[in-house]
């Protein structure tokens, strides 16, 4: 019984690794548990995401492979100069000495967390532009990371139109979704 024991008071830096590898742990200047927001799932009670933006969510590591911050900052870094805005209640964000740039405090770079999710905004046209980047980054990153885009549409002729231009643009997209049903209320 006495094999696992949590260390409560962990120094800075290390303590990042609790706070992105444990989902129940709470990241203080965020409020929120786990390693990113809980916007991308409750879209129909908050409303970030409108009709004619979208979100992107990147997932760098896997907890088979784990990631850097160093790997972080690179996909970070790719997504900024591709213009994703990132979302200001995410963690990596709240690290981010310039969210302008995707850049992470150096003191952070080698540690290492089962994984941290990078979530943002960009305009549609802009979408050729980021897979390109998630490509080039893709090849020089030393773990895994995979992206998922957030798309609100009025229906589902709208959704396979964002399938087909996401397939034009050279990828084919899984087809296991989520679909966010819309029952949710307004905090409004």
């Amino acid at each position: 019984m006495d094999a696992f024991v949590a260390e409560d008071d962990l120094p800075w830096p290390r303590v990042l690794r609790r706070l992105f590898s444990d989902p129940l742990s709470v990241f203080e200047q965020t409020v929120v548990s786990g390693r990113g927001t809980e916007e991308m799932k409750t879209n129909d009670v908050s409303g970030r995401f409108g009709f004619d933006g979208l979100g992107l969510s990147v997932d760098v590591g896997r907890p088979n492979a784990c990631a850097r911050f160093s790997d972080v900052e690179q996909v970070a870094r790719a997504l900024a100069d591709a213009g994703v805005v990132f979302a200001q209640d995410n963690p990596v964000t709240a690290l981010m000495e310039d969210p302008g740039t995707g850049r992470l405090p150096s003191e952070i770079a080698s540690e290492r967390v089962l994984s941290a999710v990078l979530e943002g905004t960009l305009a549609p046209s802009q979408l050729p532009a980021v897979l390109t980047a998630l490509d080039s980054v893709g090849a020089r990153c030393s773990t895994a990371f995979s992206a998922g885009l957030v798309i609100r549409t009025r229906g589902m002729s709208e959704h396979a139109s964002w399938v087909e231009s996401v397939a034009t643009a050279g990828r084919r997209p899984m087809q296991s979704v989520k679909i966010n049903l819309g029952l949710g209320r307004s905090a409004e």
